[in-house]
């Protein structure tokens, strides 16, 4: 590495700064994600990023590169999650990453945390190489869907309001699988005035349910009591009716239902993720 480039923690940085550089870092990534100062600073507190916690590298006191990190509760005990990694393209090849990371792992020593989550697009080659090369190992499978979910459906037994905590209480039981870090309770809890809950009822009794985002309805969590299937499709095909480009964020592809309702449904598969873990001793 470049001996004029510095390493530091983002602790005393601004939400400005390190959007200005995650969006030029990004601006030639596969998903193309830009985001304002706003939307960025709600998308860190709704992920818990930590500031304190995230590294950045820097050159003639420039932000050119970033780790952030996130840390919650997740799979029953308290994690480390990487929720954004970027390093702008003239900074690229100088192991910016490599550096960022032993200080991330540093921190995270230092706090007593011993499991650190990420999540990468499977076609990433050269992050894939790098965090593998790390001990990062494979966990879990992840597909995202877009596209227009026709199913037949009920009004009169559909319920849909504002997400609320109690709403997020028994939902437990009909969870197909354990959602992802940026779909799990807390996280959609912390930012929950931008979510609709959608109940499907049987003689009174929730059968399925799926929350989604109210702009553009991507849906962050579902499921369905066993036998209930049908009812959790007819709301997706209910949600559907007001977007045609429905999106369905990090399906577990373990999920074969869900997984198979989808395709036959005719939704596009537009990407796949990995979550990775790195075990830190």
């Amino acid at each position: 590495m470049n001996e004029n480039y510095e390493i530091s923690s983002l602790k005393n940085h601004s939400f400005a700064e390190i959007a200005e550089c995650f969006n030029v870092a990004f601006s030639d990534y596969f998903l193309k994600t830009e985001m304002n100062e706003q939307r960025f600073k709600s998308y860190c507190l709704s992920n818990h990023v930590a500031l304190e916690l995230s590294i950045g590298a820097f050159l003639n006191g420039k932000m050119v590169g970033f780790i952030l990190n996130a840390t919650d509760t997740y799979q029953n005990k308290r994690v480390i999650y990487d929720a954004g990694t970027g390093v702008i393209k003239e900074a690229r090849g100088e192991h910016l990453l490599d550096t960022m990371f032993d200080a991330v792992i540093g921190l995270c020593k230092e706090q007593g945390i011993t499991h650190y989550y990420l999540e990468v697009l499977q076609n990433n080659d050269k992050a894939l190489y790098l965090y593998k090369n790390r001990g990062f190992q494979i966990c879990r499978n992840y597909n995202l869907y877009m596209g227009d979910f026709v199913a037949p459906f009920n009004p009169n037994e559909i319920v849909v309001k504002q997400l609320e905590p109690d709403d997020t209480l028994n939902l437990q039981a009909m969870y197909l699988y354990e959602p992802s870090f940026p779909c799990t309770k807390n996280t959609l809890l912390r930012n929950i005035s931008l979510y609709n809950i959608y109940h499907y009822y049987i003689h009174e009794k929730k059968v399925a349910y799926v929350i989604a985002t109210k702009t553009n309805h991507v849906v962050m969590q579902l499921g369905c009591l066993k036998g209930n299937e049908h009812q959790l499709e007819s709301l997706l095909g209910y949600i559907s009716q007001f977007s045609h480009n429905l999106s369905i964020f990090n399906v577990d592809d373990s999920c074969t239902f869900l997984v198979d309702s989808l395709a036959n449904h005719h939704l596009t598969l537009y990407a796949k993720q990995y979550e990775m873990y790195y075990e830190i001793k």
